[in-house]
């Protein structure tokens, strides 16, 4: 028996319970296979033609919070811990799950390829395999309470959306960390954070500024 209940944000609580014979069956709660804008490509200037847009496993553990590359991520593998959250994420969205019981949390990796074109400009250009990654996650008791946030990595919903503490209550860690920003982290967040600032004083529509007397092409306006 699976309960979803939906309201008017990107969080939707999840509820599974499986009996066999009367006895509790290990039931998880699957986002089987990547985002919906995976297969976006983002004009390359620097390298040059198209690039896809990279999705990470990334997961809060023991109050810790550590990222893999998709390449990485095994497939099938099963990983029992107290996880305040485990996630799939690309450049713009995150689907990630909150376990109601960090005790009995269950966390099931998922990896499959799809053929893309070697070349993206060109689609008869010879297929190589592209990763696509998932999460299942549920409880070990056989009955899992989740919460799924499903959205964009936008840090002022982000840093809404609490895991469950340790005591139960939803005052753990936040999804903000979902937002990697490299590892010149130190300097990027305060430059992200000042540019964001600006750009809501100023009231422009795009962070970029094309004025009249500008000397150069706004190609070359960063």
């Amino acid at each position: 028996m699976k309960t979803f209940r939906f309201d008017t944000g990107y969080v939707v609580s999840a509820e599974a319970q499986v009996k066999r014979n009367g006895a509790p069956v290990r039931a998880l709660v699957a986002w089987p296979a990547g985002l919906g804008d995976m297969e976006e490509f983002v004009p390359g200037k620097v390298r040059g033609g198209a690039v896809r847009t990279q999705s990470q496993f990334v997961w809060s553990l023991d109050g810790k919070q550590d990222l893999m590359a998709a390449a990485k991520v095994s497939g099938n593998a099963t990983l029992d811990g107290p996880y305040a959250f485990a996630a799939i994420t690309d450049l713009y969205f995150a689907a990630a799950f909150l376990p109601e019981d960090l005790n009995g949390a269950t966390v099931v990796t998922l990896h499959n390829t799809i053929d893309l074109p070697s070349d993206l400009s060109d689609p008869n250009s010879a297929k190589k395999p592209a990763d696509v990654i998932g999460l299942a996650v549920g409880d070990q008791s056989g009955t899992t309470r989740v919460r799924l946030y499903a959205g964009p990595k936008e840090i002022d919903v982000l840093k809404t959306i609490h895991a469950t503490g340790p005591g139960g209550a939803t005052d753990g860690p936040t999804l903000e960390g979902l937002i990697h920003y490299g590892w010149l982290g130190i300097v990027a967040k305060p430059l992200y954070l000042a540019l964001r600032f600006l750009h809501g004083l100023m009231g422009v529509g795009a962070y970029n500024w094309d004025g009249p007397s500008s000397p150069l092409p706004p190609s070359s306006i960063c």
